[in-house]
């Protein structure tokens, strides 16, 4: 007699978690082979129900908070405190998901003041405490989470991490319109990267958010400046960023003529009706040190589409 054999639920489940990072449909195709969830051993049970908490979260973008609360209510009653404090700071995220910043403040408060957490989960609460307080436009307290955020990150010596916190603290010294500390800090910034050869190629993500202010505030010489350091920089091994003169073009060229002084050679903007180019010596080339006028010189023609440069987000 041939029969089949259907994995264990908790076998299902211990797959659905090592998914969590991986695949939201891959979680929901173990998970919905769980026919009775209330079946599983009790300390699992929380599990499950958090993760379909989170895997529908990032499906649907809204938060389920009727699982959520059967998650808090299971690992409350198995005692299960590590995985019940973790559920609660998901339940501090959910509110601003439904703009309650003060809510979202208020919870995880209580958390900082009422359990020992290690440095991850406390660098997740101040995030979300930065996260409230921007939406409530209190800059300076945000700034003050995303700088605890920071030296958290310091301290576990995740570079990757650090330049995630840094990113975030210096968006929020950017909306607060303080160019000069936003200028000195990325600048720093950079300069730590370049300790770390493994890591230098992140200074390309830091010299477009540079860029992409420049623009915004009209500083076009400034803007040039960081274009050509850019233009050295590369994201892999045959990647140019000549994309990059776009974005210079659609900024500056709309009932403007501009000059723009480079490494001696003088490139001029001009408008048209139907294109815009850019002539001289091409800004791209420079960074090798070749500046023979006319040896490099390019037309670049494109539709005027009205995008910029979207700096690379790294998620917390």
């Amino acid at each position: 007699m041939l029969s089949s054999c259907q994995p264990a639920p908790s076998h299902l489940l211990e797959k659905a978690m090592q998914m969590e990072n991986v695949s939201t449909d891959s979680i929901f195709f173990y998970l919905q082979q769980i026919e009775e969830p209330d079946k599983l051993p009790l300390n699992d049970q929380g599990d499950y129900y958090l993760l379909l908490y989170k895997a529908t979260l990032w499906k649907t973008g809204t938060p389920d908070d009727s699982l959520l609360q059967i998650a808090i209510r299971q690992y409350k009653q198995n005692e299960q405190q590590t995985q019940y404090v973790r559920a609660r700071i998901e339940q501090s995220a959910s509110y601003l998901y439904r703009n309650l910043p003060d809510s979202t403040l208020l919870m995880s408060e209580q958390i900082l003041k009422g359990y020992q957490l290690n440095d991850t989960l406390k660098t997740r609460l101040y995030g979300l405490r930065r996260a409230a307080y921007s939406r409530k436009q209190d800059y300076p307290q945000a700034l003050v989470m995303a700088d605890s955020s920071r030296q958290l990150a310091l301290k576990m010596k995740d570079t990757l991490f650090y330049f995630s916190t840094s990113q975030l603290y210096l968006q929020i010294i950017n909306k607060m319109q303080d160019h000069d500390r936003y200028t000195q800090s990325y600048l720093q910034l950079m300069k730590e990267l370049m300790d770390s050869p493994k890591y230098q190629s992140l200074n390309y993500y830091a010299l477009e958010s540079l860029l992409n202010t420049s623009l915004q505030r009209k500083d076009f010489r400034q803007a040039v400046i960081y274009l050509q350091q850019l233009s050295s920089q590369r994201r892999g091994r045959n990647e140019v960023p000549h994309y990059c003169l776009r974005p210079i073009l659609l900024s500056v060229s709309r009932n403007l003529i501009f000059q723009l002084y480079c490494h001696g050679s003088q490139c001029t903007l001009i408008q048209s009706d139907q294109r815009k180019r850019i002539s001289g010596t091409s800004l791209l080339y420079q960074a090798e040190g070749k500046h023979d006028k006319g040896q490099y010189t390019k037309q670049y023609q494109y539709r005027d589409t009205g995008k910029r440069i979207q700096p690379t987000q790294i998620t917390e």
